[in-house]
């Protein structure tokens, strides 16, 4: 499971996604975000009314990511 960097401040800069039942493209976004360098402390928030399991797999796989 990827977690958020976590650089004992608060974050500089936050990641917003727009998503809709999207369940088969949500955690290849999510962990190709998370592989970055970031040289700042960040949040991931997402943005999400979906009717099918994509909330249910950020909350599984990436807690520490935000939805809306």
């Amino acid at each position: 499971m990827a977690e958020i960097p976590n650089l004992g401040r608060e974050p500089s800069a936050s990641v917003v996604i727009a998503s809709y039942n999207a369940e088969e493209t949500i955690l290849p976004t999510l962990r190709s975000i998370l592989a970055q360098n970031w040289d700042e402390e960040f949040e991931v928030i997402v943005a999400d009314s979906s009717t099918d399991r994509t909330p249910d797999l950020i909350s599984q796989e990436f807690p520490s990511v935000r939805l809306l």
